[in-house]
């Protein structure tokens, strides 16, 4: 599944250990190369992590990009929830709009134009329901972080940096796992813009931490 791909990506590039406990075994290595022979040379997709400075402590770096990946997964997980909303409340502006414009019954309106959109509502409200609940659990995870990295900025010492790193890991992987996925038109819709916003939250909390070493 994706989110043992995503768990490889991560462990590798932030130098954490293979938690087998909570994530199963690695992908094979087959399935690993016929998804690297799909991706494009000039791919988008490249350095996702923002932090590429060898003079910035790695436990630092670690809390750095997890930090990024629960404000990311937050941020998308709020927008499409906006949308959501939008979708569900264009529906039912859509269904009274009918009910004047025709001059329906009661009766009429509701099983004529309720009944058969009355599953796309109550799938629209389940995953709102779900999103939040992501949404939630990412801000509690983001805040959790952001703890640990004011320690580091206010000189303070962190006990077993890499461990409590694996921690959060765990956390991220068992989201990826319970959480339902949001389309990737979404993501590339917001992609450029969160980004943007990601890069100067990294640099500027790398060049606060470069000023109080």
């Amino acid at each position: 599944k994706r989110q043992k791909f995503q768990e490889l990506f991560d462990t590798q590039v932030l130098d954490l250990n293979w938690n087998e406990v909570v994530v199963g075994s690695k992908p094979d290595h087959e399935i690993i190369g016929s998804i690297v022979q799909k991706i494009k040379p000039d791919s988008t997709l490249k350095n996702w992590y923002p932090v590429d400075d060898s003079s910035i402590d790695i436990s630092f770096a670690r809390f750095l990009c997890q930090r990024s990946n629960a404000w990311w997964d937050s941020t998308l997980r709020k927008m499409y929830i906006r949308f959501l909303y939008c979708v569900l409340f264009l529906i039912v502006v859509g269904i009274v709009f009918i009910g004047i414009k025709f001059k329906l019954s009661l009766g009429d309106l509701i099983l004529g134009i309720i009944m058969p959109v009355l599953s796309l509502i109550q799938l629209i409200i389940k995953q709102v329901n779900d999103n939040i609940s992501s949404f939630k659990r990412m801000t509690k995870l983001k805040e959790d972080i952001d703890i640990v990295i004011e320690k580091f900025l206010g000189g303070e010492n962190v006990e077993n940096p890499k461990e409590l790193s694996r921690c959060f890991q765990d956390e991220i992987f068992r989201h990826r796992k319970s959480s339902p996925q949001v389309f990737d038109w979404v993501y590339w819709f917001l992609k450029n813009n969160q980004e943007n916003q990601m890069q100067y939250s990294i640099n500027a909390k790398m060049e606060e931490f470069k000023t109080k070493k």
